[in-house]
């Protein structure tokens, strides 16, 4: 298996931010309105492959 490098930036202050926010209230919060897009059927879909990390559909890059 050929071993793959991954570049990762430092997180900065809105990410910790994001990290130490208090998400117990979120289920009180409003639903977020798509409009007339299903969520569902935007995107690609993703797999979790052991070894391999997450492996995006339709593409030969993967993501440990």
């Amino acid at each position: 298996m050929q071993s793959k490098t991954i570049e990762v930036k430092a997180m900065d202050q809105e990410d910790k931010n994001w990290l130490d926010a208090d998400l117990s209230h979120l289920s009180e919060m409003e639903s977020y309105d798509w409009g007339d897009t299903n969520p569902q059927t935007t995107g690609k879909l993703i797999h979790y492959q052991q070894g391999v990390g997450f492996v995006v559909e339709g593409s030969k890059q993967s993501r440990e």
